[in-house]
């Protein structure tokens, strides 16, 4: 069985995106857990913390899944076009997700990097994995683009069996009808 670099792309894909899920968990609980001031205080999780979890988990049980099943078992499923919304859509939703976590710890530094918390390094974790995840869902989203816009193997083969079939039924229109009035 020949490598398929693509497949090493979505594996890598998921298992960053567990990787993901762990660092905004860890975030997440250690804001839920913190204790600032009077022991009645709720601390609420951010929303960008809350989205960015959501993304990885979207990507481990959507996107990653529908690129590796789909192709492979249920072809009619896997139009070209699916493909690259899917592969678009999960890398606009990384560019959010790790933004707005940036954007956040930037902002509200103390929310994540208190005293006894430890969820300033998984911030800036997440931080990475989600740049990490964002290039590489825009590189496959690249793939299929060029896959459709810019004619790559498949479409080449797909246009020469085209001309293939158009140039038979040509053929077939031009022959004289054998029925007879």
């Amino acid at each position: 069985m020949p490598f398929n670099p693509v497949l090493a792309i979505r594996m890598v894909q998921g298992v960053l995106a567990f990787i993901a899920m762990s660092l905004g968990a860890t975030v997440a609980n250690a804001i839920n857990t913190e204790t600032l001031g009077p022991p009645t205080t709720i601390t609420t999780v951010p929303s960008s913390v809350v989205f960015y979890i959501f993304v990885a988990v979207f990507t481990m049980l959507i996107t990653v899944p529908y690129t590796i099943i789909c192709p492979r078992y249920f072809p009619l499923l896997a139009n070209p076009f699916a493909m690259l919304a899917a592969e678009t859509t999960t890398a606009i939703f990384w560019l959010g997700g790790f933004a707005s976590i940036a954007d956040h710890l930037r902002r509200h530094k103390i929310d994540f990097c208190g005293e006894g918390v430890d969820a300033c390094a998984a911030a800036r974790g997440s931080i990475a994995v989600g740049v990490l995840e964002c290039i590489l869902f825009f590189t496959t989203a690249w793939f299929a683009f060029s896959h459709i816009f810019l004619g790559g193997p498949q479409h080449q083969q797909d246009q020469h069996e085209y001309e293939q079939i158009s140039g038979q039924r040509k053929q077939q229109c031009a022959r004289p009808s054998s029925r007879s009035k």
